[in-house]
């Protein structure tokens, strides 16, 4: 039973990554020659910050430095009832453009909504303040804006200055997802405008209800009610945004589970969308994938407790059971291994690995191509442990936090 299991889900894996190689192959990573503004609109950002005294100047700056004319760029930093001097740091930058509202905490997406209450732009952009701008980021992303349906443009998202190895393995994984949403923007099928820099149309933000403000992931959940009021979302080619990543496994796993949370909270809302032949692939393709990539995540539990750890623990039973003896002078038979190797493997499970381990690294290697990011073979450690190890690490944080909404747990942002 467990095996039949094993060969539907790699089966659907295979089907749905393929779905991706095959929509490179037809529409191509490119979107074309984008428009050129006779004129630059007004740019209105959000900066919502909470406890941000450490980077909140350093994020401001980047803003002002973008390549935009200055006078089409206002900063509207929202204090979300910081108890340390957040405040003070804004208040000691001199630019006029940059205007500071005070709040009691009142959340994230609470914070943006009164921001857009302050702004004069007929673009809005929301900025974490963690998060870094390129200097040509603005007018990279702003260009995309082709058409009126187009509601939001998201950013080429980086990890600020990775060092470490979970560092580099999670801008391996931002890289990656950069990449799948170019191609998934093809088929108007993006379920996420990401905090650092995500553009929007103010009038559509208006016209929809703003931010909810019960939301953990706010930036999920505007991406659905875009989706489902039929508007789109387009991945920018350029439009650098840095963003400063969980150092160690402890802050990553409480990131995690809060994006988990938030996405089964926000699928179910609107679950409606799912198999519904108005919403195109974003019905069809995108909500399935959803869905089988939160479920997922109990299967691969299973599967890695099944045919890694079980046969790890009969290996030290056995081990143990010999009184730790191992006999190294026993002549080592070659020919026996590849035998063995050959006659008892199970292609079946090889092959479905190594084809959804190919098709995996070579969208890794097709996103650093396409995004201007060196891989060399510095970086083949940390893209190992992507694929062996984080993908694990990914399933217990999901199975945490559908155990922590079956306790009707609640996060911050």
């Amino acid at each position: 039973m467990l095996d039949v299991l094993f060969g539907i889900f790699y089966f659907v894996l295979l089907y749905m990554s393929i779905f991706l190689v095959l929509t490179l192959v037809e529409e191509g990573e490119s979107s074309g020659k984008p428009k050129k503004f006779r004129e630059w609109p007004l740019v209105s950002v959000i900066i919502p910050a909470f406890n941000e005294s450490a980077t909140i100047s350093r994020v401001v700056k980047s803003v002002l430095n973008l390549d935009y004319p200055p006078e089409k760029l206002e900063v509207i930093v929202i204090d979300d009832g910081s108890t340390d001097n957040t405040s003070v740091v804004v208040k000691k930058i001199t630019d006029k453009r940059v205007k500071l509202v005070r709040q009691q905490r009142q959340g994230k997406a609470a914070a943006l909504n009164l921001g857009l209450e302050y702004t004069k732009g007929s673009f809005v952009a929301c900025l974490d303040a963690d998060s870094y701008v390129s200097q040509s980021a603005l007018k990279e992303m702003i260009v995309n804006f082709s058409s009126q349906d187009i509601a939001a443009v998201t950013p080429v998202m980086r990890v600020h200055n990775p060092r470490t190895v979970l560092e580099k393995i999670q801008n391996i994984e931002y890289l990656l997802a950069v990449y799948v949403k170019k191609l998934l923007s093809h088929i108007n099928s993006i379920n996420v405008t990401p905090g650092p820099f995500s553009i929007y149309r103010a009038d559509v933000l208006r016209s929809i209800g703003k931010f909810d403000e019960n939301s953990i992931v706010e930036d999920q959940e505007i991406a659905y009610r875009m989706q489902e009021k039929n508007f789109k979302i387009v991945q920018s080619d350029l439009g650098d945004v840095y963003t400063v990543a969980p150092k160690n496994l402890n802050d990553l796993y409480k990131q995690r589970k809060r994006w988990y949370k938030g996405s089964w909270l926000t699928f179910n809302k609107y679950r409606g969308i799912m198999l519904d032949k108005k919403y195109g692939d974003f019905g069809f393709y995108l909500m399935p994938n959803i869905l089988f990539g939160l479920v997922s995540c109990f299967f691969m539990l299973v599967f890695f407790s099944a045919y890694v750890l079980n046969p790890l623990a009969n290996i030290i039973r056995h081990v143990y059971m010999a009184g730790f003896y191992i006999n190294l002078s026993a002549r080592l038979n070659i020919s026996d291994i590849v035998s063995n190797l050959i006659f008892f493997s199970d292609f079946f499970k090889l092959f479905l690995l190594w084809s959804f381990a190919t098709i995996t690294i070579l969208l890794i290697v097709r996103s650093h191509k396409a995004l201007r990011q060196k891989l060399d073979f510095a970086e083949m450690v940390p893209v190992a442990m992507f694929l062996l190890a984080y993908y694990i690490f990914i399933s217990f944080v999901n199975v945490a936090s559908t155990v922590d909404l079956m306790k009707k747990g609640k996060n911050d942002w």
